[in-house]
């Protein structure tokens, strides 16, 4: 850091899960009256096969602010974040299943799936669970409903 009255706050680490998160974002401010903040790292996949999400900008750490859209139409949550952890093949497979289920694709967001409350979450699962059961590639699981 260089200059008067100027900060810069390191990102910290992603969450861990199948293996380590990934490390947070460096940050350097050179001048005065200059802040600057690194990004959280992306986490790690986790144990269900899932990704990992990726990290926050160095804007929300830093600030906790509300992202806004810049003049360009990107988000300023776009610069300065993590990645985000690839799923496993199994998990991607799963996904598929739902996906064609649906019919539409779906991503890590409930409300992809068309989830938004516990009464859609019922309605969403009792549609696959259906659809799941009809279907001679797939096993009936013991507590869980069906199983891929």
């Amino acid at each position: 850091m260089q200059g008067d009255n100027s900060h810069a706050i390191g990102g910290p680490g992603g969450r861990g899960g199948l293996g380590d998160g990934g490390p947070g974002g460096p940050s350097a401010a050179r001048g005065d009256n200059v802040f600057s903040a690194g990004g959280e790292g992306g986490e790690s996949n986790q144990l269900d096969g899932r990704g990992g999400r990726g990290g926050q900008s160095g804007y929300y750490v830093a600030h906790g602010l509300l992202d806004y859209q810049l003049p360009d139409g990107r988000r300023i949550s776009e610069f300065g974040r993590g990645g985000d952890g690839a799923h496993s093949p199994q998990y991607a497979a799963r996904l598929m299943v739902i996906e064609e289920i649906l019919g539409h694709p779906v991503n890590m967001h409930a409300a992809s799936a068309g989830i938004l409350d516990s009464e859609t979450s019922a309605s969403t699962i009792d549609q696959l669970n259906e659809r799941l059961g009809q279907d001679e590639r797939y096993v009936a699981g013991a507590n869980y409903g069906w199983m891929l």
